[in-house]
């Protein structure tokens, strides 16, 4: 079990921070201390945690645009497949159900209109109009992500520009 030394000692940390450290690579070491009065009969053990100094680089420009190439056209292929006109936001659902990451709806304008934005990834989101009646008005769009600010009330989902 991991331990974290304090004034008073030997303290119990959390089991699953400790095992979460050691499966995501962590090297563990131990090491002898003084005791709290410095008796060198009675020496606390110390445990330290050490993390390998490992990081993958960067994408470069180029594996991103492929990267998103792809993902483009695959989901283009998908959705003018799988969408059709005057399908309702039921259905649209259902398609996209566990294809996405997150969803919002963002309010168009005085008509009552609005478009299901679907977060795929960290590159993709598809944005898909709908009319009054829950009904496919506009065809799919797939975008660059842009950054969510989500609020409570139903329509009021919001871009930051990158």
């Amino acid at each position: 079990m991991f331990m974290n030394l304090n004034e008073n000692g030997l303290r119990i940390i959390s089991i699953i921070t400790f095992l979460s450290l050691l499966i995501g690579g962590a090297q563990i070491t131990q090491k002898e201390g003084k005791s709290p009065k410095n008796d060198p009969d009675n020496p606390r053990k110390v445990v330290m945690i050490v993390e390998p100094s490992v990081t993958k680089p960067a994408p470069s420009a180029s594996q991103l645009q492929d990267a998103y190439e792809e993902a483009y056209n695959t989901w283009s292929e998908f959705l003018s497949r799988e969408l059709k006109r005057n399908q309702t936001l039921q259905d649209v659902d259902r398609i996209m159900n566990g294809r996405h990451r997150d969803r919002g709806v963002m309010i168009t304008g005085g008509t009552g209109n609005y478009i299901v934005y679907y977060l795929i990834d960290d590159l993709l989101q598809i944005g898909i109009g709908f009319d009054t009646s829950d009904r496919i008005k506009l065809p799919a769009t797939i975008e660059p992500r842009k950054i969510w600010i989500k609020f409570p009330k139903h329509g009021d989902l919001k871009f930051l520009s990158k």
